[in-house]
């Protein structure tokens, strides 16, 4: 039996920046944000946005702009609390990023129970919906007279599901996977068998874009 393959860590010139200048931050508790970010290979730190998530959907022209404003200002928070709290002179490299499902231009909401969950779960059954991943970048300016870079983007990933008997979806609500999450399902979760085709990026399903490491 030959010996496990060693396989290196990816090596940019944008993360030895990185690396050398500012202490990263993800500004999100997510666990499939923090699983990408581990894939980096960048030491980091979690500070969670303290931002209440409360914009008005209704006000936003699309639901790219909503994502991108929700991501901006959850960065936004985490940036003023490393600087109120933080150690002096540090420079932070912070991303923050926000994701929501849609279903014929319609933000859907995490269900409240699961009667809720199984009508939502339906009204994408056999269908093609949008996921959204909107991204906030702040990264403070090596001269400490200048202020911070921002950076915002989204992204927009097509989804096609399978068409299932009302029966499995009713089975999967009773599951309580999809009580958590926004258009009531998680493919990452019990909720894999939904999908049947993904039309764009996997990781912006996941709640962040894929390309994110190599524009860091």
């Amino acid at each position: 039996m030959s010996a496990p393959r060693t396989v290196s860590r990816l090596n940019i010139p944008a993360f030895a920046r990185i690396r050398e200048n500012y202490t990263l931050i993800l500004a999100s508790s997510s666990p499939r944000r923090k699983g990408i970010f581990d894939n980096i290979g960048l030491p980091y730190s979690i500070v969670v946005s303290d931002f209440p998530e409360n914009l008005d959907k209704a006000s936003f022209e699309s639901p790219a702009d909503y994502v991108v404003a929700t991501a901006s200002e959850k960065a936004k928070g985490v940036y003023k609390k490393l600087k109120e709290t933080g150690e002096p002179g540090k420079k932070y490299f912070i991303v923050a990023a926000d994701t929501v499902v849609t279903n014929e231009n319609k933000i859907l909401e995490k269900p409240e129970d699961k009667s809720k969950a199984v009508a939502m779960l339906q009204s994408l059954n056999g269908g093609r919906h949008s996921v959204y991943s909107g991204v906030s970048i702040i990264i403070d300016d090596l001269d400490s007279d200048k202020e911070p870079q921002y950076h915002a983007f989204s992204d927009e990933t097509g989804v096609e599901c399978y068409e299932f008997d009302t029966s499995i979806l009713e089975s999967y609500a009773e599951t309580g996977d999809p009580l958590d999450k926004a258009g009531a399902y998680g493919y990452q979760g019990q909720g894999y068998f939904l999908p049947k085709a993904i039309h764009g990026d996997y990781y912006n399903i996941a709640s962040i874009n894929s390309f994110i490491p190599v524009c860091l």
